[in-house]
């Protein structure tokens, strides 16, 4: 996961705004790696505001990770206090 979408979703834990509540469909997520732009990601969709019990603020993200990527790829991250969780439907098949 880059660490760009790991800062914002980790950054909203304080904030007005819910875990990914600044993901919108159609946004492009850019990022670097060892000094290298990387291809972007595109965001199909984000569902914000989630939770798991009252101390969780999770979001679920569906993101096309590869430019020849068809179907979005569906993940589940939620921050509970100091602690991110994430569920990965890929790996839960």
């Amino acid at each position: 996961m880059p660490n760009a979408l790991l800062l914002v979703l980790v950054a909203a834990q304080g904030s007005a705004v819910p875990a990914g509540g600044d993901l919108t469909a159609g946004m492009r997520l850019v990022y670097h790696s060892n000094g290298q732009e990387q291809p972007p990601w595109t965001v199909d969709s984000a569902q914000a505001g989630l939770a798991l019990d009252r101390h969780t603020n999770c979001v679920r993200t569906n993101i096309r990770r590869r430019v020849d990527q068809t179907q979005a790829d569906e993940s589940r991250l939620c921050v509970s206090r100091d602690t991110l969780f994430g569920w990965d439907a890929r790996r839960a098949a």
